[in-house]
């Protein structure tokens, strides 16, 4: 009889140490499904804010790209109005020299014309 009292209390000892180790596992359960949770929560907003910066930088991305045809297109309108500046200049400077040249024939042909007239009245005083 006392072997199975013995034997009794060695099994009531053994449950109380498995019901113990039983509550402390139960409660490491409820501890690391709670940090599960969070790093599940964490993970999400992570997601979220990856896939906002994401938006971000699409958005960004191109806006750069507009400002960069903007840039080109402007880039090649100034080629352009430089280029039609040049040809202008160009154009100015050989109407310039015509009106020179016409100016110069006209003074020419007014200096003979005067030259003639001041040979007339010599005659006609002759």
């Amino acid at each position: 009889r006392s072997g199975l009292e013995q034997s009794q209390k060695i099994l009531e000892e053994e449950l109380m140490t498995m019901q113990t180790r039983l509550e402390t596992d139960m409660q490491e359960r409820i501890e690391l499904e709670k940090a599960n949770r969070r790093l599940v929560q964490e993970l999400t907003e992570l997601r979220k804010s990856t896939a906002a910066e994401a938006r971000g930088r699409a958005g960004f991305d191109e806006y750069r790209a507009r400002a960069d045809e903007q840039a080109r297109e402007l880039s090649e309108q100034l080629h352009e109005a430089v280029e039609s500046k040049s040809s202008l200049e160009t154009q100015l400077s050989e109407v310039n020299s015509e009106l020179l040249a016409a100016r110069r024939r006209l003074e020419a042909e007014l200096r003979a014309r005067d030259s003639l007239e001041e040979g007339r009245k010599l005659l006609d005083v002759e």
